[in-house]
């Protein structure tokens, strides 16, 4: 949804200026802010038949707007969050730091995401880095391993302080960059113009055409690829290189 809310523009140029967007419930703060001129329905909502006459997915667009996907536009951000709940989030004592700010999320629904996972393990390295302070964007519950784990790491868990995508955002434009596995944060910041590095499996989605280092979707995104398949601890040293 993120990544394809780039074209909403080019619909409203294309075929209509009348369009109803049906998102997931937390993210309707953040499109209502985005896309005033629109009417906004979250996704636990049913939109009446009555109210439009043809209907699409996010996901869609490209092909109906005969998009040529060697040639991908609106690559420098798209999605904003209002400079008052930036303000709001910055005003926080764990953000007032002279270090770099460093946001990580690093598992997703195992269900779904089970090859793009990556064990907190794994980061351990980041945590020896004395310039930086990590946060934690994770939001659900997460497997931390062992408590042993979770208290040797010094990182500052945001999930208190995020009930919704648009309080994400105002986080992720007060930290300097996101390290992060491909999950909705990863397209949430590239939208955003945020500097992220995304940590991608050997055999990424589709959407990834096996880019290695850049991606034409986000300016903002740098990817760090597995070389061999499963080993994420050569992922994770280059990532500490690029923060040293």
């Amino acid at each position: 949804m993120f990544m394809f809310s780039r074209y909403i523009s080019d619909v409203a140029e294309k075929y209509t200026d009348k369009i109803i967007l049906q998102v997931s419930k937390s993210c309707v703060s953040l499109y209502k802010y985005n896309f005033p001129q629109y009417t906004i329905y979250p996704d636990n909502m049913p939109v009446p038949e009555s109210e439009y006459d043809y209907s699409t997915f996010f996901m869609v667009l490209p092909y109906n707007l005969s998009i040529d996907m060697n040639h991908i536009s609106h690559s420098d951000g798209w999605l904003k969050v209002s400079d008052e709940t930036v303000r709001e989030k910055s005003n926080f004592d764990f953000l007032n730091t002279d270090k770099l700010k460093v946001g990580i999320y690093w598992q997703g629904n195992p269900s779904i995401l089970k090859n793009r996972s990556v064990k907190l393990k794994y980061f351990t390295p980041l945590f020896d880095i004395d310039k930086i302070q990590i946060y934690s964007f994770q939001i659900s519950t997460v497997d931390f391993e062992s408590d042993d784990l979770k208290s040797q790491l010094p990182m500052i868990d945001l999930a208190p302080y995020i009930k919704n995508y648009e309080d994400t955002a105002a986080f992720l434009k007060n930290i300097d960059v996101l390290i992060t596995i491909d999950t909705s944060i990863a397209n949430l910041a590239g939208s955003m113009g945020i500097k992220t590095y995304m940590l991608l499996p050997y055999y990424p989605e589709w959407r990834w055409f096996n880019d290695t280092e850049t991606t034409p979707w986000y300016d903002s995104v740098r990817i760090f690829k597995q070389k061999t398949p499963g080993d994420w601890s050569e992922v994770i040293n280059r990532v500490k290189e690029k923060l040293i």
